[in-house]
């Protein structure tokens, strides 16, 4: 019962969310599944090469990617709606998958974002 209760407030707000931010939330989750499909179905190297050239973060390129206003404001809605989405899909959507999504939703509004970076760290050492 509690669990059909968060369903239909979950549902009620979403409902109350602007077209376009709903839009983007449902995008945002068909990446997420195609994201995390590809992890599991596709070597990494194979992805990364897909996801654009690796630089270090001091490369000038990097610095380069500044964005409009703009553009700011259109990469800060895509950062909301998949964050938003990765809360209630039905895996664990860590930073990569999601880095992934929002890479592939700008790349579709290529028009609109012109250059971006995408900064991904990783350790050899175990988390205790």
């Amino acid at each position: 019962m509690a669990r059909l209760r968060l369903i239909r407030r979950l549902l009620r707000r979403f409902g109350q969310v602007g077209g376009f931010r709903r839009a983007l939330v449902a995008e945002a989750v068909v990446w997420l599944w195609l994201a995390r499909l590809a992890l599991i179905s596709i070597p990494f190297p194979t992805i990364a090469k897909r996801l654009g050239t690796f630089v270090p973060p001091s490369d000038e390129r990097v610095a380069r990617a500044r964005t409009r206003t703009e553009q700011a404001k259109l990469a800060g809605e895509i950062g909301w709606a998949v964050t938003r989405s990765a809360r209630y899909v039905p895996f664990n959507a860590v930073c990569l998958p999601q880095a992934m999504a929002a890479r592939c939703i700008s790349a579709r509004r290529r028009a609109r974002i012109s250059r971006s970076t995408l900064m991904l760290g990783s350790t050899r050492r175990a988390l205790r």
